[in-house]
């Protein structure tokens, strides 16, 4: 790693994390992990970061880093990147201890998804107030479909008297 000049308004959070990386052997994973961590939760130096955290997780793939990555994307409104991570760091720690508790990654994974549910019904509430009711009808049913691959037993019952309203 080169020596890269500070930008005046990095945090001093920011500014160590770029030293520990600067000072530690190129290929310490968990350094770069948890500089970019620090970046990112402090959302300077974003793309230098996720370049940290992308040699980290080809150095080493490991539940944390991918966990690291998953969040990021989470915090910026790609869910879709974030449960692939998340689902990743599943695998990769299943794969380097058949006991690895993933359940704080699962409830991450359920809450992406349960969002997108929730948010997917309010599209089609506003769809149906506009008098668009293909759209309406549309983002119920993939409300329902996610909401479903979630939970099987999932009631739709609320989201199907939506539809058929808007059917009748």
């Amino acid at each position: 790693m080169g020596a890269y000049a500070a930008e005046p308004s990095e945090s001093k959070t920011v500014e160590k994390a770029r030293e520990a990386v600067e000072s530690a052997d190129s290929y310490d994973w968990q350094v770069l992990a948890k500089s970019a961590e620090k970046c990112f939760k402090k959302n300077q130096n974003i793309d230098q970061a996720m370049e940290w955290i992308n040699k980290s997780i080809e150095i080493n793939p490991d539940p944390s880093n991918l966990e690291i990555k998953g969040d990021y994307y989470r915090s910026v409104g790609k869910p879709s990147k974030a449960i692939e991570a998340y689902y990743e760091a599943i695998i990769v720690g299943k794969d380097q201890n058949f006991w690895f508790d993933n359940s704080h990654l699962q409830k991450k994974i359920w809450d992406i998804k349960s969002t997108n549910s929730k948010k997917l019904e309010q599209r089609g509430n506003y769809h149906s107030h506009l008098g668009q009711h293909d759209k309406a009808t549309a983002y119920y049913f993939q409300a329902i479909v996610y909401a479903k691959e979630q939970d099987p037993s999932f009631d739709s019952s609320r989201l199907q008297k939506k539809i058929w309203s808007i059917r009748n």
